[in-house]
């Protein structure tokens, strides 16, 4: 995998993640 791979994965992996904590 190459570093911008990874560093989109992880973005998406945030913005899921910010999202969720808001419907709480």
């Amino acid at each position: 995998m190459t570093t911008i791979q990874i560093q989109s994965n992880l973005e998406k992996v945030l913005t899921e993640k910010k999202l969720v904590d808001m419907d709480e």
